[in-house]
């Protein structure tokens, strides 16, 4: 009771703990750049550079900042990871450096006059956008006595270690940043080239000219590519491959006749219904909030609308994988736009006293509106409490559906120069409509619908169920297994190499089951050629049944370091046979006169002009860096050639080259320069720093 009694004193403490709770918000933004223990360290998730990180503080940081999140469960624990990292490796360097958070710096940050930014986000308030101290006070008031009930001390606790990693993230920052100096002779240099423009002729031979069938791409080409690229084709970690084949849940064809039945009765008992709206909420329907036009109605319900009545039941009908039944609740003349004033005297939700306020302060306008004493907008000038009480209360001219459904009600279904009472979720409304316009003479009709999914029983579920599990048991390898497989019509699908911490499985996408796959795949003992023992299961996330079932088997392991050929065959092949052709080409061409290279391939030759030394692409050329080399630091008049570029083989020509005719202000680009490299400061520096430490990461142990 006395948890309960603090919370009704001070409901802004809930408000903020629910916030927190629906996401951890902040910790996202300062982040840059079946439990299994690991024998004789049963918690610790991690070591950055010899510092442990301890998963009940893990877990206690994820209870507090993603109770509430609706988001993906393993993007939170991998965002909650990389701010762990970080964070421990701040303390770590943090230490060697003599940096740290004193006691009075952390309370100033928290309550001061120097707020942290994870406080003056967490503790904005929303109307003013200015942080709201009296509630810091309160908290603080709170720590100081003892009073701070458990489950917000435990946040607090948390936010602490946020505001201390942010503080230091930010000293360590400054102290990179303030030791960048950028020198005159790079400054100078840089403004040269930044500021030199070329004009060059050139002949661009595609690939294409070559057909794939005339060269070759051998386990040896791509091994000397990989070489050549190491940084690009090296495993920072150890990743595993599955191939895997999906059984999608589809219902069986007495699924969908029993569920056209049902929805045949439906209509039936829709057709007696007195209460039209009832009947369809309480079957999950929908009833349309505004009157549409013929032309603007589902095709389904136009084929027979002439005979349309209030009261008639169309269907079911079949639109993809639902069934629909719709009942025609009411045909009119509706006004197709209305002209409205109003005045609003806001309620919060929930708040009955204010709305019993609101409400008298209405009923008490109306009279006074009716006898003729005070007008509408003179009214609405002294006691709306919304944007449109300069004007008089004037909200314009309006369609249907643009306001809430009780005002839209009022508007499209009252009559001209009439005033009405409504309640709407932003309070209470008088409603004045001065004008309806109708732009036909057409009736509009307002529509209730009761959608029957078609969806596949759970007889069906199982019995694809056991057809999978026999699968399993009845596969004693991979040979066996794709034979059983194949049976049933399925493809056998190869994963991208995937890394141990990875919840996020091919086109299946994210979540507990793509998780499981992944994590069973790099269980200890797991060997390549393993098939799973488990049929995978993805449920639908709006309908939940068992939607698709996944069977698979280790297929390949990829050790930590220079990837293999196997690995690597699907993303280099086409690069080591554009080489190929280039290669081929190169051999083709027996002279460097680039009208003569251009008639040999049937081509022209090219120009282009004042080309800046930076751009990065280059109309009809491309991203070509060897072509840019060339154009701009060859001689005039001279052909460079066979260049085997990114999109095809060139032979270039400098024709001139434009160096800037003013000096550079040496100060301002050296200052440019160097604030373009202390900007990229904090984003970088721990990617930078973790490349230096040793990280042991054991998370795929816990989760």
């Amino acid at each position: 009771m006395a948890l309960i009694g603090t919370i009704r004193k001070n409901t802004w403490l809930l408000v903020v703990m629910i916030a927190v709770g629906m996401g951890g918000f902040i910790l996202q933004s300062i982040v840059s750049g079946s439990n299994q223990y690991a024998a004789g360290d049963r918690t610790t998730i991690g070591k950055v550079n010899g510092k442990k990180i301890d998963y009940r503080e893990f877990q206690d940081a994820e209870n507090v900042l993603y109770r509430n999140s609706t988001d993906n469960i393993y993007a939170n624990k991998n965002t909650l990871w990389n701010y762990f990292k970080n964070r421990t490796l701040a303390e770590s360097m943090s230490e060697n450096l003599g940096l740290g958070v004193s006691k009075e710096e952390l309370i100033d940050l928290e309550f001061g006059d120097n707020l942290s930014p994870i406080i003056s986000a967490r503790f904005k308030n929303k109307q003013t956008g200015v942080v709201d101290k009296k509630q810091l006070d309160q908290i603080k008031q709170m720590i100081d006595d003892g009073s701070l009930n458990p489950e917000y001390k435990r946040f607090w606790a948390v936010q602490e270690k946020e505001i201390q990693y942010d503080r230091l993230k930010t000293k360590m920052a400054n102290l990179v940043s303030k030791a960048m100096y950028t020198p005159s002779w790079y400054a100078e240099d840089i403004s040269k080239l930044d500021g030199t423009k070329a004009s060059f002729k050139y002949v661009k031979i595609p690939f294409d000219k070559i057909d794939d069938d005339e060269v070759e791409v051998t386990d040896q080409a791509i091994e000397e590519y990989v070489n050549e690229h190491k940084s690009l084709y090296t495993n920072d970690e150890e990743k595993r491959s599955i191939k895997y084949a999906v059984f999608e849940v589809k219902p069986s064809d007495r699924d969908v006749a029993k569920l056209k039945a049902n929805a045949e009765e439906i209509a039936k008992d829709f057709k007696k219904s007195d209460n039209d709206s009832l009947y369809a909420v309480s079957n999950e329907g929908i009833v349309a909030n505004v009157y549409y036009k013929y032309d603007e109605l589902p095709d389904a319900l136009k084929k027979d609308s002439v005979k349309w009545n209030k009261g008639d039941v169309i269907g079911p009908y079949r639109d993809k994988d639902i069934f629909t039944v719709a009942k025609i609740i009411d045909k009119k003349m509706i006004p197709d736009s209305v002209k409205a004033k109003h005045i609003l005297r806001s309620v919060a939700q929930g708040d009955a006293d204010g709305f019993a306020k609101a409400k008298a302060t209405i009923d008490s306008l109306k009279t006074l509106l009716e006898t003729g004493k005070e007008s509408f907008d003179s009214l609405a000038v002294k006691f709306s409490q919304d944007g449109s009480a300069s004007k008089g209360g004037d909200l314009g001219t309006f369609t249907q559906g643009r306001m809430p459904p009780a005002f839209n009600y009022a508007c499209f279904n009252g009559k001209k120069g009439e005033l009405y009472v409504v309640t709407t979720r932003y309070g209470v409304h008088l409603i004045k409509i001065e004008d309806q316009k109708f732009l036909t003479d057409e009736p509009k009709y307002r529509v209730a619908y009761i959608n029957i999914n078609i969806i596949p029983s759970q007889e069906t579920q199982d019995s694809i169920y056991d057809i999978a599990s026999e699968i399993i048991t009845s596969s004693t390898n991979i040979d066996s297994f794709e034979t059983n497989i194949k049976k049933y019509n399925l493809t056998l699908k190869k994963s991208m190499p995937l890394k141990a911490n990875d919840y996020t499985f091919m086109d299946l996408g994210s979540g507990q089951t793509s998780r499981e796959i992944i994590k069973w795949a790099f269980e200890p003992g797991t060997e390549k050629g393993d098939i799973a023992p488990t049929v995978f299961t993805y449920t639908n996330k709006k309908l939940y049944y068992n939607e698709k079932y996944v069977l698979g088997y280790l297929n390949d392991i990829y050790p930590k370091g220079l990837r293999s050929v196997d690995e690597v065959r699907n993303e280099v092949e086409q690069l080591v046979k554009n080489k190929l052709k280039g290669k081929k080409i190169a051999e083709m061409v027996k002279t460097k006169n680039l009208d003569d290279v251009a008639s040999q391939f049937d081509l022209k030759v090219e120009s282009a002009d004042n080309v800046k030394f930076d751009a990065k692409f280059i109309n009809n050329l491309g991203n070509e860096p060897k072509v840019m080399y060339y154009a701009f630091n060859g001689e005039a008049n001279k052909t460079y050639g066979p260049i085997i570029g990114n999109s095809g083989v060139f032979f270039v020509m400098p024709v001139s080259i434009e160096k800037p005719s003013t000096e550079a202000n040496l100060v301002a680009e050296k200052k440019k320069l160097s604030d373009a490299a202390r900007t990229s400061v904090p984003f970088k520096l721990f990617d930078a720093l973790s490349k230096n430490v040793e990280i042991k990461d054991n998370r795929q142990k816990f989760y």
